[in-house]
């Protein structure tokens, strides 16, 4: 399980809470994530991770999942 916050000036901007999905596949496991933002609501969704990358590389990958489906 992963959860992180985003705050600019104090306030928070975002949530995102991500587990693992399914069984592991050597190095590469899929997470399913929640990314909630104030006022406007959760997108949900999946994204494959190379696991030695680490934890950052997991959240930059949840980032852009959520720009191509159309967040900010």
């Amino acid at each position: 399980m992963l959860t992180a916050e985003i705050k600019v000036d104090g306030n928070t901007i975002a949530h995102i809470y991500a587990v693992k999905d399914g069984d592991t596949v050597g190095e590469l496991r899929d997470y399913v994530f929640e990314y909630y933002r104030p006022e406007h609501g959760v997108i949900k969704g999946k994204v494959r991770h190379h696991r030695p990358n680490g934890a950052a590389a997991l959240l930059k990958e949840i980032c852009e999942n959520v720009e191509m489906q159309g967040g900010k």
